[in-house]
């Protein structure tokens, strides 16, 4: 409830961030399936790992946004119990949803690389692969750690239950290693097209015209820099509800852009059909 005294803070940032990027993903990927369809005729693996983080962004959206309305983003002081344990929960049910995310973005964005490239050079595609999967498998198991922090895992929302947290620092030092792997990968992947379009016979403007397309990962490199300095803050932070908040826009920022940057450089053959006409 957007009315209640619990929504505050920087809780509209949260619900706002997450919603806007929606909106405009949604459009995206709805050009982009246009595109796929009727333009290309056909609609690959890229496509389907974007949808299926579309999907994971969305969900994941919904949860921050219930959290939001619980008081996440406001401070505690002005709170009860059970709002901090409500916000909580649907915060920790959240994460794990923007921890995969990035992973399955990313898988989108190097099937795309891979198609363009074709099967010319079986080293580099390999390095992509890597990238790819790599950052999956620590996204997985940085999410198994996310309820392995506390025993109980409910004591991550709820301190009154009973039990310990004795893995929080063990999970926030995977949280930092994944979310610099993350920043280094997007990096990586924003630069890695340059490498194809190099050896291309056209002019150089051309050549840089088509490798502008993917330099938005840069903007996401820096979002989960941003989003794994945030991590290092919460654990020793007082005011949890509303320290957690800069974390969550975060997170949500950098995979709306990896779906972002990974859906603009699909969509050339609109643009150069609008173009011709």
């Amino acid at each position: 409830d957007v009315s209640s005294p619990r929504y505050g803070g920087r809780g509209p940032q949260v619900v706002g961030v997450a919603w806007a990027f929606f909106v405009v993903a949604t459009v995206v990927m709805a050009l982009r399936f246009y595109t796929g369809w009727f333009i290309t005729r056909r609609l690959r693996w890229d496509f389907h790992w974007a949808v299926i983080t579309y999907i994971l962004a969305t969900v994941n959206a919904c949860f921050f946004t219930i959290s939001a309305s619980w008081g996440v983003g406001n401070h505690s002081d002005v709170l009860n119990k059970q709002d901090i344990v409500n916000a909580g929960r649907w915060q920790w049910i959240g994460l794990p949803l923007g921890v995969i995310a990035p992973g399955t973005g990313k898988l989108a964005i190097v099937a795309f690389i891979l198609q363009l490239q074709g099967r010319t050079n079986f080293r580099k595609s390999l390095v992509l692969h890597v990238i790819a999967w790599s950052n999956m498998i620590f996204d997985i198991l940085q999410c198994i750690m996310i309820y392995q922090q506390c025993d109980p895992p409910r004591k991550l929302w709820d301190e009154g239950v009973p039990g310990n947290c004795r893995l929080l620092h063990t999970g926030t030092s995977i949280g930092v290693f994944v979310g610099s792997f993350s920043a280094a990968s997007d990096l990586a992947l924003a630069i890695y097209p340059l490498f194809i379009f190099w050896d291309l016979n056209m002019s150089w403007k051309k050549k840089l015209s088509l490798w502008g397309l993917f330099l938005g990962g840069v903007v996401a490199s820096i979002a989960a820099i941003i989003k794994t300095v945030n991590v290092l803050t919460i654990r020793t932070a007082a005011d949890k509800t509303y320290a957690t908040s800069p974390l969550l826009i975060w997170s949500m920022v950098e995979f709306w852009l990896i779906i972002l940057v990974g859906s603009i450089p699909p969509l050339r053959p609109l643009f150069l059909k609008g173009l011709r006409r």
